[in-house]
């Protein structure tokens, strides 16, 4: 397995607020979406894990949602367990290797064939393309991936959480952002689905007459989630985000998808991100501290990576959101044992 190379700089987070009499700090996480780049949010969840650090709220987006209820719905001790378990049913077995055509052809497999614990051809599905055919508004059927979430999230455990649980999804037909939350009238599987229904791909999910699909078409990054209501704690909020803000130049078509993808959503990180400084700046409140935690942008994904399920693909993403997530809590620790460091002391902002 490839080591992880995510790249993470010591640079100040982002202060909005700051009492240097404030010692005491609430968390509180956003999980973005981006499909098989998800499995970097597992390997920042076991970074957290490890320094026995529960968050008060999390706000989820498509895979990011699957993350969240994954993390949340069971004993706590076996939140890594249940993580591995749903990468492990999602592997590609036949990718052997971490070369870049290899991955290429893990992708395209997926893109046509699915992947048998996550999605299937659905039919019509592209036979709707041809004249005669009955009409389909997707491709692929998610009830395998119904299935193992079912059998690897207690919904009931999920709603008991103490920890505040986010779910963004989208209304097809009304544009309007659709909102579910374990603490306010509780989550199910279907909601789960919903946020990461991608269009055209996936079905659309139907709740309470409302078509919804995957919320990342217009809120990837659900970070001002973690604002409503507003935080009456000093707060430290943890943006996990699979696409990096910062990469280099590309100089193939592939490299200009995978980087246009990265801008794409980065753009909605970036913006989303500017409206929670608005709102903080705007209120009188104990003081909040963003940090980004990132993969590094190095060049090595291809362009169709958010369907590379390769297994080297999944062990190189997992480690990097593990070494980043573990140097930004390094960093904040180290800063705050210094005498002179004020309560709201830097962080790692990977690409900030």
């Amino acid at each position: 397995m490839a080591a992880a190379e995510a790249r993470s700089a010591r640079q100040p987070g982002r202060i909005f607020q700051r009492n240097q009499m404030m010692t005491s700090w609430n968390h509180v996480l956003s999980f973005s979406g981006g499909n098989a780049l998800g499995v970097f949010h597992a390997g920042a969840v076991q970074a957290l894990i490890e320094r026995g650090i529960m968050p008060a709220h999390v706000a989820g987006t498509s895979i990011g949602a699957i993350t969240g209820a994954l993390w949340l719905g069971g004993p706590p001790e076996q939140a890594v367990e249940r993580l591995t378990a749903f990468w492990q049913g999602s592997v590609d077995g036949l990718a052997l290797g971490g070369a870049s055509a290899l991955r290429k052809a893990s992708a395209l497999r997926a893109l046509l064939v699915g992947r048998p614990a996550l999605f299937r051809p659905g039919l019509p599905g592209f036979l709707a393309a041809l004249p005669g055919v009955i009409p389909d508004d997707h491709l692929f059927e998610t009830a395998p991936m119904a299935r193992l979430l079912s059998s690897l999230v207690d919904i009931e455990a999920l709603n008991a959480s103490p920890t505040r649980l986010s779910i963004v999804a989208l209304d097809q037909t009304t544009g309007e952002p659709a909102v579910f939350d374990n603490h306010d009238g509780g989550l199910r599987i279907e909601h789960v689905l919903a946020s990461a229904a991608l269009p055209l791909g996936f079905p659309p999910v139907v709740i309470d007459g409302r078509r919804l699909v995957d919320g990342g078409l217009s809120e990837n990054c659900p970070v001002r989630r973690l604002f409503e209501p507003m935080p009456t704690s000093a707060t430290r909020c943890w943006v996990l985000d699979p696409w990096p803000l910062a990469g280099a130049a590309p100089g193939s078509l592939d490299q200009v998808l995978s980087r246009g993808q990265d801008l794409a959503f980065a753009s909605q990180r970036a913006w989303a991100l500017r409206d929670v400084r608005a709102r903080v700046e705007a209120a009188d409140m104990p003081p909040v501290m963003v940090h980004e935690v990132l993969p590094s942008g190095d060049g090595w994904e291809i362009g169709a990576k958010a369907f590379d399920y390769t297994p080297a693909a999944l062990a190189r993403r997992w480690e990097a959101g593990h070494a980043a997530m573990t140097q930004a809590l390094d960093a904040v620790d180290e800063a705050a044992a210094e005498p002179s460091a004020p309560a709201a002391a830097p962080s790692v902002a990977a690409d900030a």
